[in-house]
Order: structure tokens, then C-alpha cells, then sequence
């Protein structure tokens, strides 16, 4: 990372981010058409064996299981806090925010109990109510998961007013 000042390096934190975020923004590889195809996705989030788990729903068909058919590696990206303020020092506005990047390898989940808890975990991020995910639910769409393979954190505070 260029800019070493806004790079967040302790998994903890990075993983406190991934929480707070609502959308994440994944990238396939379209051989096809030899253009990145990016699409902004709700998502679970489960740590499993050590290891950083995104989980996803969709339709039963579609482009992005057709690129993921393809080619299974992935990139996203995820952002919270985001805001625009003045800087002091500089005369103008400027963004804020936190940010997550990274790499991993999406598979779709078949096993009927795993699509049910992989579809449970990102259910549970958007209700404040308990609902209970069913296996007719799961079954009703595609589940997939990103094992994530590497992350990188950013963070670009609020700018600090000269002579303070």
C-alpha cells in the first residue's frame, strides 16, 4: 500500500470493519469478454477453522455464477464511515472512510445443511428479529462462499486542523 499512514494491519480491526459494512462489492474474471464483472452484494461473514468465510445468496442462474463457473477466483471490497469533510490544511473537502480489500476463491455450497447455515449467517447481519432460515429457504436460491485468501485494511481519518 502506498500511503502506509492509512493502512490498518491488525486482522481484529479489520475485521471489526468487515462487520459494520452492509454492501460488499465482488469482481469476477469474465473470460468471456475479457472485462472484471463487479457486483455489490449483501453478505454474511463467518470465521471458520482460522479462516475469513463471505457468504452469498442469489438467483439459481445468472452472469455471475456464469463467470464464477469460469474462474472461482475473486476480488471485493467493502467500505463504512464514509463521509466528506472539510480539511483545514489543504482548503478543501476530502473523503473519510474504512475500508476492506481482498482476494479469495468462491465455491457454491450444495449440502442442503451447509446452504441453510451459510444462508442463516448472512440473514442474521440484516434483522434485528431472529428468523429462523429453513432448508426449503436455502434451497430456493444459490449459495456460495468466498474463503477469503488475503485482506488489506485502509482507513483516511478526519483531516487534523493545523496547529492542534
Amino acid at each position: 500500500m502506498f500511503r502506509k499512514d492509512r493502512e490498518i494491519t491488525d486482522l481484529n480491526a479489520i475485521m471489526e470493519i468487515m462487520k459494520r459494512c452492509h454492501v460488499c462489492r465482488l469482481g469476477f474474471n469474465d473470460r468471456q469478454s475479457g472485462y472484471p464483472y463487479i457486483v455489490p452484494m449483501n453478505f454474511g461473514l463467518i470465521e471458520k477453522d482460522g479462516k475469513t468465510v463471505l457468504c452469498f445468496h442469489c438467483a439459481k442462474r445468472g452472469y455471475k455464477l456464469d463467470c464464477m463457473a469460469q474462474d472461482n477466483r475473486v476480488f471485493f471490497e467493502m467500505e463504512c464511515d464514509v463521509g466528506l469533510v472539510y480539511n483545514p490544511a489543504h482548503k478543501h473537502n476530502t473523503d473519510i472512510f474504512k475500508s476492506v480489500t481482498g482476494r479469495g476463491r468462491a465455491q457454491i455450497i450444495e449440502n442442503p445443511e451447509d446452504k441453510r447455515v451459510f444462508l442463516q449467517a448472512l440473514v442474521d447481519r440484516y434483522h434485528d428479529q431472529p428468523i429462523a432460515v429453513t432448508s426449503a429457504d436455502a434451497d430456493r436460491c444459490t449459495i456460495f462462499t468466498v474463503t477469503v485468501e488475503e485482506l488489506w485494511g485502509k482507513e483516511k481519518k478526519v483531516p487534523a486542523t493545523p496547529g492542534k
